[in-house]
């Protein structure tokens, strides 16, 4: 049976934060004060609270950089054109 490891708040929100800077699971591990192998086992199981403060606090910071690019593709900024097309092809294979 596979444990599940208990994180107080303190370290869940450490968690969100960190990962809010893209800092790497075994930098949050050592601020956390738990194994990288146990962070990123937690990481990986989609719905454990550690799972969820990492990916909110990842997708919060992509969320203001997409805010960026998609203000440059307004402005006409080529390049940023080009990468919210892109983006807006992976978001409707994702949706299937």
């Amino acid at each position: 049976m596979m444990e599940i490891r208990i994180y107080s708040d303190a370290q869940l929100a450490t968690i969100e934060e960190m990962a809010e800077l893209f800092m790497r699971p075994s930098d949050i591990a050592a601020l956390v004060g738990v194994s990288v192998d146990d962070l990123r086992a937690d990481i990986r199981r989609e719905c454990h609270p550690a799972s969820l403060a990492y990916r909110r606090g990842k997708v919060r910071t992509l969320t203001d950089v997409l805010r960026c690019e998609m203000e440059a593709a307004k402005g006409g900024d080529a390049t940023a054109l080009a990468a919210v097309k892109a983006r807006h092809t992976e978001m409707e294979i994702d949706e299937q």
